[in-house]
């Protein structure tokens, strides 16, 4: 099974998701947004699901 990518903005946020994906033994990685770029052309799927919980005003609050 693919990971799960979790895609998020506060790491406080997420942390009873965390919990339950390593209770249940689901493999995920968390995307860091100030790590991450993105490629068009990249066609491999790495992830069976992207979670984006990213505000569009992260950067007001120094986010990526």
């Amino acid at each position: 099974m693919k990971p799960l990518a979790i895609y998020h903005e506060h790491p406080d946020w997420f942390k009873p998701l965390f919990a339950e994906l390593e209770k249940r033994g689901m493999p995920y990685e968390r995307i860091n947004p100030a790590q991450h770029s993105f490629d068009i052309t990249d066609t491999v799927n790495r992830y069976s699901l992207f979670f984006n919980r990213m505000s569009p005003s992260a950067y007001l609050r120094d986010g990526a």
